[in-house]
């Protein structure tokens, strides 16, 4: 149990210092200095001096770029569904000629 409680404060630090991130982010963004926080109920999750724990030093990776405008808006759930059927019946083709294949193997080898 001892290091199941190390593990959740460590992890709980964690999203403290990403969470001290985040605002950093937010604030360069909009124009503010990173130091001001906006939102009370974030400032009061972001612990001003969390206790450092070894390896939380490393650095926030750079976020991922969105690609929602690349994706196809409308999806035709007909032709999907019309594919999975077909993967479907292709799976259960090959199991019974599988099958039949190890039936027939045993019948004439024994």
């Amino acid at each position: 149990m001892h290091t199941d409680t190390d593990d959740l404060r460590r992890q709980r630090d964690l999203i403290r210092e990403h969470l001290r991130w985040l605002e950093s982010a937010i604030a360069e963004s909009e124009g503010r200095r990173a130091g001001s926080v906006s939102d009370p109920k974030a400032e009061a999750a972001v612990n001003p001096n969390p206790p450092r724990t070894p390896g939380s030093e490393a650095t926030m990776p750079a976020p991922v770029q969105d690609t929602r405008d690349e994706l196809p808006v409308e999806v035709d759930v007909h032709s999907i569904h019309d594919e999975v059927r077909r993967g479907c019946f292709l799976y259960a083709a090959v199991a019974f000629a599988l099958l039949g294949g190890l039936v027939a193997f045993i019948y004439w080898r024994y």
